[in-house]
């Protein structure tokens, strides 16, 4: 009998042509080789499937729908055919730097609680081929705090156990399209620890034909949906629409407040999610002040970007309005940037919108 592979790594694709070579070679080029490459190609209409055809290497397993499916049914193909101990994830336009899979494999084996593992990268913004890098969270209770308000992973960089997937019967629920990966990651944090290690190894490129910025109108309302969820089951908060609305403007995708009274309701949810929080978790009392540092950094984040859009420098008085959302000091809010995935941020959210 032929030996199971310790990874799968899992591609899904459809009309990847531009970049979808780079991205096959950057994988089929890493340190690490007991892998598996499965491949569906979700009935492109362009070369991606041909480009595909024309590698020859026994690691890959190429498949193809007969009909287009959709990403999220198309990624549960992958999870289904996937035969390795750990499946990792790329999209087709993303780039694996050599040492990615090496590297979390070792972290995996090393650390049986965590049951999925990121990297910390770059955002390549292919416009003009510049870079802004994006930072690891590597405290499990810290992931499971920020991911109630961001994705703070990029799927292209998540290597997770296969076998828990299966235990608990866990796949990308299409009623959450463009936010599917979201949903799995809340789903999975709720079973066992999510991380992100502090490896740059992952390039997640910005171009106009990414997925986040043709379907963002579907992808912000299942955003929304999944928090209202999530802060139902799992938090026992029942939020209005406007209340998950003002979250989503300001904490996931970094919008300024529209105003003062905007801003002061985006503190007082803040607060309000991060007690029911830490209600539900059983924190000690260090990764509890560590949970409110990295939400202290969101707040800071949102109420200097908020003064610094309005033109209102007063506005910074607002930081100091929430006690528990105020625990970190100038200094350490500029070193906790990186900590909080701050790069997620102003930077890269207001670049991105050039591209809608």
């Amino acid at each position: 009998m032929t030996r199971s592979p310790r990874v799968s790594v899992v591609m899904t694709t459809y009309n990847g042509s531009q970049f979808v070579r780079e991205t096959i070679d950057s994988i089929l080029n890493q340190s690490f080789s007991d892998f598996e490459f499965v491949i569906i190609d979700d009935k492109s209409t362009d070369q991606t499937f041909e480009i595909i055809k024309g590698y020859n290497d026994q690691r890959l397993r190429v498949y193809r729908n007969p009909q287009n499916l959709g990403v999220s049914a198309t990624r549960n193909r992958g999870i289904d055919l996937a035969t390795g101990e750990y499946l990792a994830s790329t999209d087709q336009d993303d780039i694996s730097l050599p040492q990615r899979l090496e590297r979390q494999v070792d972290f995996l084996d090393n650390n049986p609680a965590v049951i999925l593992a990121g990297t910390a990268g770059w955002f390549l913004f292919m416009k003009d081929n510049s870079t802004i890098t994006y930072s690891a969270v590597p405290k499990p209770y810290i992931m499971h705090w920020g991911l109630l308000t961001q994705t703070r992973l990029v799927p292209s960089s998540t290597c997770i156990r296969l076998e828990t997937l299966r235990r608990y019967g866990i796949y990308f629920r299409p009623e959450y399209n463009y936010a599917d990966d979201f949903d799995l990651f809340h789903r999975l944090a709720q079973v066992g620890d999510v991380i992100s290690i502090p490896d740059r190894l992952t390039m997640y490129r910005i171009h106009e034909n990414n997925n986040t910025i043709h379907h963002a109108a579907e992808m912000e309302t299942n955003g929304k949906r999944l928090l209202s969820e999530v802060y139902y089951n799992f938090l026992g908060l029942n939020l209005t629409p406007s209340d998950i609305d003002c979250i989503w403007r300001i904490f996931s995708i970094l919008e300024p407040a529209r105003d003062s009274e905007d801003l002061f309701r985006a503190g007082e949810l803040l607060q309000i999610l991060m007690r029911a929080y830490l209600k539900t978790k059983k924190l000690n009392n260090l990764q509890v002040q560590e949970v409110k540092a990295f939400a202290s950094t969101d707040w800071w984040l949102a109420v200097s970007k908020t003064a610094r859009v309005l033109g209102r420098p007063r506005i910074i008085k607002y930081y100091k309005e929430f006690p528990e959302l105020s625990v970190t000091s100038q200094p350490f809010i500029e070193m906790g940037r990186t900590l909080a995935i701050a790069t997620l941020g102003p930077k890269v959210i207001d670049r991105l919108r050039r591209f809608r």
